[in-house]
């Protein structure tokens, strides 16, 4: 019997009931409401839709119990193209941004297999140490897919609040993270205020991502981090304790070989002030342009070809969760001379096709004729 899709949505105008939300929290809760366990009988597969436009935050944190889920099985929250950032932060594209709480904190203790793509996360204000996007626990065999999303903090520097944390009793989750891009924590001076805190030994790879922090930039904990093609910074250290790392540059000396010493400026982003910062590679001037690994041949998840906005990455590709691809303009041609009697007229053509293929990867294709 094949696996029964399930779709809930989230968007500005839902009716808050069934499969209609207007927060992520709303949907989460009804799914593990009527489905805590999608592996069960036939099994199901669930889909979390975030879509349309947005001119506010969801200022409702994430808390609900996660179903029990597994490969066959997964649960893929994501945003379409309409509610998805552009890899900065702004209202006008979907994003959970709570006060004094974790944006993301599931309750449940279960086997999981969570893909989330295309999202925001952050805080408004924090009045006390708060993390931000947690998970704290897991059954054996579960997986958690984030790719293409945002973390960013208040900037305070009275109190901690560290952007992707995994805590001590998560052991038993594999997390695969890429295109990520987490900044805006103050400078509070404790050693889990980081864009990536790894609290135990639980395998994590993070491959062209951003983390800029101003104490730590990534924590990471025993023999279980491997990061390929990212960029961290930090007044305390960039990177801690990263099993293996290749290609990653840093804003002080705990870098790879040769990509050390890099300011968190203009160089290198688009831009690092606080409150409107753009952490896109900035241009071809960048130290991070074209200097990472080529990926495309890892095992999957870990093989995409996009970055965070879509834009196919070059081969090296460049560090960082974006690639960098001069402006050009769409070239008149006589189609006629390209393919004979196919293409009979003579005219400017530019098509986009956006082409899924499963619930996490996707290629961009423009042609331009």
């Amino acid at each position: 019997m094949a696996i029964s899709p399930l779709v809930y949505t989230v968007t500005p105008t839902g009716s808050n009931s069934g499969t209609s939300w207007t927060t992520l929290q709303g949907a989460l809760a009804a799914l593990y409401g009527t489905y805590p366990d999608l592996t069960a009988s036939s099994g199901y597969t669930a889909e979390i839709k975030v879509d349309n436009s947005w001119s506010a935050w969801d200022t409702t944190a994430v808390t609900a119990n996660l179903p029990k889920s597994k490969i066959t099985n997964w649960l893929w929250i994501h945003t379409t193209a309409a509610a998805r950032h552009l890899g900065h932060q702004t209202t006008a594209a979907y994003g959970v941004y709570v006060t004094n709480a974790a944006s993301f904190h599931p309750s449940s203790n279960v086997q999981f297999y969570v893909i989330i793509d295309g999202l925001q996360f952050g805080h408004s204000s924090v009045s006390a140490a708060q993390y931000n996007f947690y998970v704290n626990a897991a059954q054996s065999g579960s997986v958690l897919i984030l790719s293409d999303c945002l973390t960013q903090g208040a900037a305070n520097n009275s109190y901690s609040e560290p952007g992707l944390t995994f805590g001590a009793t998560a052991a038993n989750l594999t997390v695969y993270i890429w295109n990520h891009i987490d900044c805006g924590h103050g400078t509070y001076a404790t050693s889990n205020n980081a864009g990536l805190y790894l609290a135990t030994a639980q395998p994590v790879y993070c491959y062209n991502s951003v983390f800029a922090g101003n104490y730590n930039g990534v924590i990471g904990s025993g023999t279980a981090l491997t990061m390929k093609n990212c960029y961290a910074s930090g007044s305390h250290a960039a990177y801690t304790t990263v099993n293996s790392m290749t290609t990653c540059a840093s804003s002080d000396t705990t870098g790879s070989s040769g990509l050390t010493s890099m300011a968190k400026n203009t160089t290198q982003f688009q831009n690092v002030t606080p409150g409107s910062e753009d952490f896109r590679i900035a241009g071809t001037g960048s130290g991070l342009y074209h200097t990472g690994t080529y990926t495309q041949g890892d095992a999957a998840p870990m093989n995409f070809t996009t970055d965070i906005i879509g834009t196919a990455y070059d081969n090296p590709p460049s560090i960082g969760a974006s690639e960098y691809v001069a402006a050009s303009s769409p070239v008149t041609v006589a189609l006629a001379a390209l393919a004979g009697a196919y293409f009979p007229v003579t005219q400017t053509v530019v098509a986009t096709q956006n082409l899924s293929v499963g619930p996490h990867l996707a290629t961009v294709v423009t042609m331009n004729f």
